[in-house]
């Protein structure tokens, strides 16, 4: 028979024994345990596998490097389930290589891990927006300030003031006038200027 990998998965809760080290027997290691009786034994293999699956990095470049828990979620009856996890934790794994059921070779138990807690999407308050209380006066505040400035453009606009766009409105009775006929002005006479060449004159 083929080596086989299996994953054995204990749950710690809140028992003392496995506060440090988790403490299982070989033949607890080797001999299957469902899925099923996880909340009693508090450990079960979750994967059997030929060790062919899994070759080693430096044989196969590409060789899978993670193994995602909890995937299934009817596990009823089924050896070797890869089930959900229903507490939080914390959870130690380890790899176990057998055959025929006798253990092989195993690896550490890792460390602690920690599940964190999902919320139900009705428990999730989204008004308003997730924003603070702050942020929220600040807002009012500016609305109202941009209001009253609004109110008042409408209201100088209204009144026709000359001064409310920082520029002044220049009137027709502002416009200097100049009367040319009050004046007399000779008219401008155009000049000639002519070009001549003159001869040099020898002395001879």
């Amino acid at each position: 028979m083929d080596l086989l990998i299996k994953l054995g998965l204990l749950l710690l809760g809140a028992k003392a024994t496995f506060a440090v080290v988790p403490s299982l027997a070989k033949q607890d290691l080797s001999n299957p345990s469902d899925y099923n009786l996880f909340s009693t034994k508090k450990y079960y293999h979750l994967y059997q596998m030929p060790a062919a699956n899994s070759p080693c990095a430096d044989t196969a470049p590409e060789a899978k490097a993670i193994t995602l828990v909890g995937l299934e979620t009817n596990c009823y009856n089924v050896p070797f389930c890869n089930g959900i996890l229903t507490e939080n934790g914390p959870y130690r794994v380890k790899f176990v290589l057998l055959k025929n059921n006798a253990l092989v070779q195993e690896t550490r138990w890792s460390e602690k891990i920690s599940l964190l807690t999902g919320k139900s999407p009705s428990t999730i308050d989204t008004w308003p927006g997730g924003r603070s209380a702050g942020m929220i006066v600040i807002v009012v505040i500016l609305s109202v300030l941009l209001a009253f400035l609004l109110a008042f453009l409408i209201a100088a606009l209204a009144t026709g003031s000359k001064d409310v766009c920082w520029c002044r409105t220049l009137h027709n009775e502002e416009v200097l006038e100049f009367d040319f006929d009050e004046y007399n002005i000779p008219p401008y006479r155009q000049h000639c200027i002519y070009l001549t060449h003159s001869k040099s004159i020898s002395g001879k």
